[in-house]
């Protein structure tokens, strides 16, 4: 079949175009209703972010730390590098401020759930 032998379907802009002139297509009015509900606010704590913020920040802390205390190497317990030093306290402060900052995040939470308000809000439903 080539292309000039194609059949080609209407369009919907063409089909409108034959129909009469006085005639109108129905077209469903959309309705839009409007309703104000009161709703209660409460404002929330990232959890999550709390606590990671401070497992990085102790555990950055802990690892400068580290370095302005000085090491003795023991023979007897073994040697280890500055690196690996800073690695262990490192992970060490991490820990703790992971703790601390859960411990901080549930605080933080029991104080904002105290904190609720109201407010109006505009629900739309169209139809």
């Amino acid at each position: 079949m080539s292309t000039a032998d194609a059949v080609i379907p209407e369009s919907a802009d063409s089909a409108q175009s034959t129909a009469p002139e006085g005639a109108e297509a129905a077209v469903p009015a959309a309705v839009a209703t409007v309703t104000e509900v009161e709703v209660g606010v409460r404002r929330s704590v990232r959890y999550g972010r709390v606590v990671v913020g401070f497992a990085i920040l102790g555990g950055l802390v802990s690892a400068i730390a580290c370095l302005f205390l000085p090491i003795q190497n023991n023979p007897a317990v073994g040697e280890y590098s500055m690196v690996q030093v800073a690695g262990f306290t490192g992970m060490i402060g991490a820990g703790i401020g992971l703790m601390l900052g859960g411990i901080l995040a549930v605080i933080l939470g029991a104080v904002a759930r105290r904190r609720t308000g109201s407010a109006t809000a505009e629900l739309t439903d169209v139809r």
